[in-house]
């Protein structure tokens, strides 16, 4: 059987998703991977709810992915690679494009990438022996400390003391395939961020609020009404309104550093990004390939059901969304949030 494929490239996470036609890239039809986030086991504020995106060794990372599926392909499954990081400057093959066009070659004995799950997701990926294998442990460990030499003879580097773990997720149902790239980064243990090694603020998950149609500040997303109405009067009615996203109270962006050559730091604050898909309904204003980006957009709603997906991302490698349920207009929607 010939697989139809579509692939990743990293940047934090490059889902190729280019929909064959001219649909848009924000309308979903088939099989997709719309995101991937790492969730560090045990971290979340018990408050909040944010989550730790940044592990180091001897955690348990979790990864999931958002995998969607509108049309119910049959035999759906899910497998995990990861690839040791290498010192030299050459790609691991989790990275390389050529792998990539076929991901089977990652399966292969000797190729540098493991298998850290299949099947079901989340996937909690413990770094420690066992399960991972200790040469890949060890390259950990080099890498880290290659990180650390870096930054000592270049202070610029003070503020970005981390390990790129590169990791290939591969959907697959009834001779359709996806693929994406998620880079999870591993930092430093607490007792070994010490000054001059301490530049490097630790990522946390950024938490969706909701979405809301028709604010009286779309920029600001303030005013307005949930799409996940709590009463009937407050329906989502077909047709053309705007839409907007915040972000949860408890999730502010962070304040991360960025170094100079003396390694003098200047604060930043995170910059949120937001991305929609839609099974159905249109983004009027969207053009080019037809990603649908930003704090709020124009929506035309269809009269019948469909589903979004909203997806906010850090610019750090942090990731969350909300799926959203609706039922035919003018009734409202049901939102589904991670865990």
């Amino acid at each position: 059987m010939t697989l139809v494929k579509r692939h990743a490239l990293p940047a934090l996470l490059l889902a190729l998703a280019c929909n064959r036609g001219f649909e848009p890239q924000y309308r979903v039809t088939d099989l997709r991977i719309l995101a991937v986030r790492a969730d560090v086991v045990g971290s979340a504020d018990p408050t909040t709810g944010v989550t730790t995106a940044d592990p180091y060794a001897g955690q348990t990372v979790q990864l999931e992915a958002l995998v969607v599926n509108p049309q119910g392909r049959t035999g759906l499954t899910v497998t995990w690679y990861a690839c040791a990081p290498t010192t030299g400057g050459s790609l691991p093959p989790c990275l390389d494009p050529t792998v990539l066009s076929d991901p089977s070659a990652l399966s292969v004995p000797g190729s540098g990438a493991f298998v850290i799950g299949t099947g079901a997701q989340p996937t909690a990926i413990p770094l420690s022996n066992p399960p991972l294998p200790q040469p890949v442990l060890d390259a950990f460990a080099a890498a880290m400390q290659q990180a650390r030499n870096q930054a000592l003879l270049q202070p610029t580097y003070q503020c970005r003391i981390y390990v790129e773990i590169p990791v290939v997720v591969v959907a697959a149902a009834e001779g359709h395939e996806e693929v994406a790239v998620k880079l999870v980064r591993l930092v430093q243990a607490p007792a070994d961020a010490t000054p001059p090694y301490d530049g490097y603020v630790v990522n946390q998950n950024p938490l969706v609020g909701d979405a809301y149609r028709a604010p009286t500040d779309a920029d600001a997303c303030t005013g307005g009404t949930s799409i996940d109405p709590p009463d009937p009067s407050t329906a989502f009615p077909e047709g053309r309104t705007t839409l907007c996203a915040r972000a949860s109270d408890g999730s502010p962006p962070q304040t991360y550093y960025l170094c100079a050559d003396d390694g003098a730091r200047t604060p930043y604050a995170e910059n949120y990004g937001w991305q929609w898909y839609v099974s159905d309904g249109e983004f009027p204003d969207v053009g080019g390939l037809g990603n649908a980006e930003g704090t709020s957009l124009d929506f035309t709603r269809p009269a019948g059901a469909f589903t979004m997906w909203l997806i906010l991302r850090d610019g750090r490698g942090g990731d969350s969304w909300n799926e959203y349920d609706c039922d035919a207009a003018p009734a409202g929607c049901i939102v589904r949030t991670l865990p």
